[in-house]
């Protein structure tokens, strides 16, 4: 049997069978059917491969049944083996001259073979990405639906409960399941999905299934932590202490603090090596160090290598005279495993791997690999990270961290695009740009390149790259932030890294680096020492002029912090900013009043890109309409006479400028 390789199929596991164009096939073509699939209501179009199809096999399908899929055909090419955890998936490759009708035909066929539960087109977006039904459904149901309505909808559309996902908090009722359909050679499961989407009752459904264009981007006495000016060519840890400053000042930031090992670094990814001398790792109370959602058990241990490296980086054991330093001071790492090599677990999996780090009580979650096709999203897996921004930490909500990807191109794709999650860039050891993705959608940079644990032997590399290793970096100074003060909550951890980043850094060698934040840098490169002092300021919540929205000010330097500040032009509000109750705020430009701001009945301000203006120190005058203060009463804000917006030093927006959407930023 001949080998071929998995990597370039893209789906872990897959046996890749071979056909050519035979007149069977062109004599009996099935009739031409539209594919789609739905991302919350938004219908997302897709053509069949003819390269490709996939078989999936009934549980306890012995092999000759599966040879006998490709024995069927007589101008099958070659058979080959994959490694798949279950051995139910299977992939079809086809020679080349089949059209779509021959593919449909070939579909039919291989299903009714003995031991196939269905068979299934790989579905191509129209950027070219690829995804593999695996035959089930994730569905959520509004939540006035009953569970008796939502038994007869399943009992109509031919599908049941697999699993059901937990709420935001263990009390609540999701209403959002895994199903399955039992006779998927009658009932195709795309069609049951795209009927639930289409259901009023149905707040999203898609079908469930493998994304193949998924991918992996105090002074310590750790021998890769200090630079040896008599060893200049050794690797060290630069992106904690370097000379030149391109550092994120990690050993000024330990001086204020190193981190606990009661901090809970979810590191989703491809397991991590949990017999490594330089890693702490979380226990659940019966004794896992977290789950492997290929394998579906307790043991996850990584064979492929990613995970071990990213964890190092955030969170290996420090000052304890081994290998490298990491960010927070020996953070337990939950390792979560969702993907091996180039392949990654189903979405539901994924949505599941979430939500126990959520529940499990993680503070910050750590995914370094994001989906190359922007069409690729699922309404399953936002959810799951939303429930865990909101409901995580006892409602303080868990930080969640994306790398941007390596692809070198805007925008950034999902899941860094969501407003519910930090997307970090990557840079170098000059602070110039590494090629990451980058767009309105990214949020911080970090560096690449760097030592960091490996798996064994050599138990350390000398240097991790892309925007792999920079997300780890922004997870750990997160774990530092919670350490500093537990209090904090997702959304304030977020505006301190981003309010504290390094701006400007890569000027003037790299223009794209403007002043302030811009598409390659976000708001700059993460700087841990200037966030742990921003987070040792005072504190104090207030409202604004009509009660509707919370604002955060660290009144020490005067600088306004705002969370959950949505902040684009106002030409393309979102749906609650035209809502009756609201405060505009506006200026007077060449004699023109002019809106600029809002606060909407939602408690969100919206304010126009070019907007206010900024003063060293405040004197409202007297009759000013709004004024808001800091713990010591100090004007922090306030419309003057004329109706514009004055603000103490600078004011720094909790989300990226250009966040608009209610699904993305």
């Amino acid at each position: 049997m001949k080998r071929y390789n998995c990597r370039k199929a893209g789906l872990t596991g897959l046996v890749c069978l071979g056909v050519c164009v035979c007149a069977a096939l062109a004599q009996s073509p099935a009739p031409e059917r539209e594919y789609y699939k739905y991302y919350y209501k938004t219908k997302i179009p897709f053509i069949i491969s003819t390269q490709k199809i996939a078989v999936i096999f009934e549980d306890g399908a012995i092999e000759t049944q599966k040879q006998g899929v490709a024995g069927a055909e007589a101008a099958i090419a070659r058979l080959a083996e994959c490694r798949d955890a279950s051995g139910r998936v299977q992939m079809a490759e086809l020679k080349p001259g089949l059209a779509k009708a021959d593919v449909e035909t070939l579909i039919q066929r291989a299903a009714n073979q003995p031991g196939v539960r269905f068979a299934t087109p790989v579905l191509v977006s129209q950027r070219g990405g690829e995804f593999v039904p695996n035959g089930g459904v994730i569905v959520k149901f509004a939540k006035d639906v009953t569970d008796a309505e939502i038994g007869a909808v399943n009992g109509e559309y031919g599908a049941a409960i697999s699993y059901q996902f937990p709420g935001i908090t263990p009390q609540d009722s999701s209403r959002e399941y895994v199903l399955r359909v039992p006779n998927p050679k009658q009932n195709n499961p795309l069609d049951v999905a795209n009927r639930y989407a289409e259901n009023p009752r149905v707040l999203w459904a898609e079908p469930d299934g493998y994304d193949l264009s998924m991918k992996a981007g105090y002074r310590p006495d750790d021998p890769y932590f200090p630079y040896d000016p008599n060893n200049p060519s050794k690797p060290y840890q630069w992106n904690l202490k370097q000379d030149s400053n391109h550092d994120i000042d990690a050993d000024e930031a330990w001086d204020i603090q190193t981190g606990s090992s009661n901090i809970v670094i979810a590191l989703i990814d491809s397991g991590c090596c949990l017999e490594h001398p330089d890693l702490n790792f979380w226990t659940s109370p019966g004794g896992a160090h977290g789950y492997d959602y290929l394998n579906m058990d307790f043991d996850p241990s990584d064979t492929f290598g990613h995970g071990t490296k990213c964890a190092g980086i955030a969170a290996a054991r420090t000052n304890n005279g081994e290998g490298v330093a990491g960010i927070c001071w020996g953070a337990s790492v939950m390792a979560l495993r969702i993907f091996d090599g180039w392949n990654f677990a189903l979405l539901s999996d994924i949505a599941r791997a979430i939500n126990y780090a959520n529940f499990y009580g993680a503070d910050v979650l750590s995914n370094s690999w994001y989906s190359t096709d922007l069409q690729s999203q699922s309404a399953a897996v936002d959810q799951a990270i939303a429930n865990a921004k909101t409901g995580g930490r006892g409602g303080k909500g868990c930080v969640v961290v994306f790398c941007s990807g390596n692809n070198g191109t805007s925008p950034v794709p999902w899941p860094g695009n969501l407003k519910t999650v930090i997307a970090v860039g990557a840079t170098d050891q000059s602070d110039k740009w590494y090629g990451g993705n980058y767009g309105s959608e990214l949020d911080l940079t970090a560096p690449s390149g760097v030592p960091t644990t490996k798996m064994p032997p050599e138990m350390y590399e000398d240097s991790m790259a892309g925007t792999s290793a920079a997300c780890p970096h922004v997870a750990g100074a997160a774990a530092l932030l919670i350490a500093q003060d537990s209090n904090l909550t997702a959304n304030q951890v977020q505006a301190i890294l981003e309010f504290s980043a390094q701006d400007h850094a890569a000027a003037p060698v790299d223009p794209n680096d403007t002043d302030g934040r811009d598409y390659r840098y976000g708001y700059g490169r993460l700087n841990a020492r200037k966030a742990l002092e921003l987070a040792q300021e005072p504190r104090t919540q207030s409202n604004g002029s009509n009660g509707l929205h919370k604002a955060s000010f660290y009144n020490t330097s005067g600088h306004l912090v705002v969370e959950d500040m949505v902040m684009g032009p106002l030409d393309s509000p979102p749906p609650d900013y035209l809502t009756p109750s609201v405060t505009d705020i506006w200026v007077l430009r060449n004699n023109t009043p002019e809106v600029i701001a809002r606060l909407t009945s939602t408690g969100r301000l919206y304010v126009k890109t070019s907007w206010a203006e900024k003063q060293t120190s405040l004197t409202p005058p007297s009759g000013s309409p709004l004024v808001i203060r800091d713990n010591s009463s100090a004007p922090v804000a306030y419309i003057d006479l004329s109706g514009n917006l004055c603000v103490k030093g600078r004011i720094f927006m909790g989300n990226n400028p250009d966040r608009q959407s209610s699904q993305g930023k």
